[in-house]
């Protein structure tokens, strides 16, 4: 019975793309992409990994300065687990999900006798 529930509605999606008119899952991944392409260029630009939700309003996207479409947005990204809401559980402010990279930026038998990543603790 999913397996059926999933396949129309997989058929319909395709049927509303044909129409012109995304569904509204993949309206909300248009809207998370964008809004992340944003952030990045912003990053690269500036620096900046934080971000106010009245900042995104004012100066984000086009598409973004709608209420409803920007916390469409950010519902997305948070959920994609790009970004990090502050305070906890609002969307005052976005703070972008760094990852530091473990391993050293240079592989030189120098730095390989310093990085232990840690493996030595899982047997």
């Amino acid at each position: 019975m999913e397996a059926a529930v999933t396949l129309v509605d997989w058929h319909l999606e395709q049927a509303l793309i044909g129409f012109g008119e995304p569904s509204e899952d993949q309206l909300q991944l248009e809207l998370g992409a964008e809004l992340y392409r944003y952030i990045l260029k912003r990053v690269r630009s500036e620096d900046k990994t934080v971000f106010d939700r009245s900042e995104l309003l004012r100066c984000g996207p086009k598409k973004l300065r709608n209420r409803v479409m920007l916390d469409r947005a950010i519902d997305q990204i948070l959920l994609e687990d790009k970004m990090g809401a502050f305070p906890s559980g609002t969307r005052k402010q976005l703070v972008l999900n760094v990852t530091p990279n473990p391993r050293p930026k240079t592989s030189t038998f120098a730095n390989f006798g310093r990085w232990n990543p840690g493996y030595d603790n899982l047997y």
